[in-house]
């Protein structure tokens, strides 16, 4: 549920700032960089298994900001990858991605 929620409410905004604001070494579809994100996502909640582990909130998130910056952020040129990295640490404070999500359950 905290996946599919972050991939509902952040990628569209993650995209949109991309798409108008970053220099793109390397154009891909979207649906191309949601594979990618979606590779990336699994491969660290599976570990190579084939039943996930048990992860937490705060697990989730943090590989959630992890395929991003390597989905999206792969694509970028050098100079928009500065702008990038702020836009997801402003994401990352305005939305509380950081903070043990446990410690209210």
């Amino acid at each position: 549920n905290e996946l599919n929620h972050l991939v509902e409410s952040l990628f569209p905004e993650i995209e949109t700032f991309i798409r108008h604001n970053c220099q793109l070494y390397l154009y891909m579809s979207t649906v191309n960089v949601c594979r990618c994100f979606c590779s990336i996502l699994h491969y660290h909640i599976f570990l190579g298994k084939a039943v996930p582990y048990k992860r937490s909130i705060s697990f989730c998130r943090s590989c959630f900001i992890f395929a991003v910056a390597w989905s999206w952020g792969s694509l970028l040129q050098v100079q928009s990858r500065g702008k990038f990295a702020a836009t997801i640490k402003q994401m990352v404070l305005e939305h509380d991605l950081l903070s043990d999500a446990e410690s209210g359950l």
